[in-house]
């Protein structure tokens, strides 16, 4: 989750980013090699080339995503059975993976209530103010956050006993329905909603008697997920959720668990939308791109016309090539990883239109 104030400045960021060039003609099995396009050397993420057990495969669907935007990149077109289209897939037969799961079927197999799973529904579906069609904060990307903590968890942690809470507070960590329609939300403002709204605290008393954890619990989980795009303010945000995991937790053991998966909650967050098609993450971006004006002109009381629609999708690869080459990105099932690349590549082709 990201204030208005740092999502301003994380776009600033991705439009001061070094232009990138798309890896036009990526080959699999060739581990860190560098990429020549037009006699330009650019390094991929070194998920991308150098992670042992992941090898880079063809997706055909790329080709037809980047067909128009090729021309303008000065690359010759490339068919839809080129290798142009980069994805991750599991390279050993040991990968522990199970199946992907959506965040409702997962909170049944691990025995929550069906009751308490449509509550949890209805709750987060009218807790969303503005056009869900024209945000990135709205009800798909809390959902979408809730679909790949439970998707790692699967895969990782299939037997966890916090898993229910890690997905609660997935689903509960955008939670601001006080803020003006299309723009951001603040973990601040979702933690005091959750803290003093009725309705919400009836429904916290129903997950904690149905053993996904307590209010206080639920609250240090959602505090991982507060974002700065600054390396201090980011740290202070980080040590503030490990004080409150460590009060909130009962045991050494508890209080591990939170301070190791409360940050897996957080890059679930900031990877979501990107786990997609590329056109759905594109969506997301505009999304994005308009909450940033509509907060900096509530702010202002000026109309603002940055960052543009096309400045913060040019950018974007930059956010994504970090979340690539971070610790967590190996927890993604390979089919959610498969899709980052995809649209990494997306985006990356897009940095070289503008």
């Amino acid at each position: 989750m990201r204030s208005a104030r740092t999502l301003l400045s994380v776009s600033l960021a991705f439009c001061l980013s070094a232009a990138s060039v798309l890896h036009a003609q990526v080959l699999a099995a060739v581990p860190h090699a560098p990429t020549t396009v037009a006699g330009t050397v650019v390094p991929l993420p070194s998920s991308l080339t150098g992670t042992p057990r992941l090898r880079i495969l063809a997706l055909p669907s790329l080709a037809a995503t980047l067909g128009n935007a090729l021309p303008a990149l000065e690359l010759p077109r490339i068919s839809a059975a080129g290798p142009v289209q980069t994805a991750f897939a599991a390279a050993d037969a040991s990968s522990q993976w199970t199946s992907a799961e959506d965040w409702d079927e997962a909170l049944r197999s691990y025995g929550v209530p069906e009751s308490l799973i449509a509550h949890l529904a209805a709750f987060i579906a009218s807790r969303h103010p503005g056009d869900p069609a024209h945000v990135y904060h709205g009800l798909l990307h809390t959902q979408k956050v809730a679909d790949v903590a439970a998707a790692i968890l699967a895969g990782r942690a299939p037997s966890a006993p916090h898993a229910p809470l890690l997905i609660a507070a997935a689903l509960l960590h955008d939670i601001d329905p006080e803020r003006v329609g299309g723009t951001p939300p603040s973990v601040p403002a979702t933690l005091k909603h959750l803290d003093e709204d009725p309705q919400a605290q009836a429904l916290l008393e129903e997950l904690e008697h149905a053993g996904c954890g307590s209010p206080a619990q639920l609250a240090a989980l959602i505090k991982f997920t507060d974002f700065s795009p600054y390396k201090d303010a980011q740290a202070a945000l980080t040590k503030e959720a490990e004080e409150m995991a460590e009060r909130a937790f009962p045991t050494e053991e508890d209080r591990a668990w939170a301070k190791r998966w409360g940050p897996r909650l957080a890059f679930a967050d900031q990877v979501s939308m990107y786990t997609d098609d590329p056109e759905t993450a594109a969506a997301a971006v505009r999304g994005l791109a308009a909450e940033i004006r509509t907060a900096a002109a509530l702010r202002t009381g000026e109309a603002q016309s940055q960052p543009t629609d096309e400045g913060l999708l040019s950018g974007t690869h930059a956010f994504i090539k970090p979340l690539m080459d971070g610790p967590h990105f190996e927890l993604l099932p390979p089919s959610h990883a498969a899709r980052v690349g995809e649209v990494y590549l997306y985006f990356l082709a897009l940095s070289r239109t503008r």
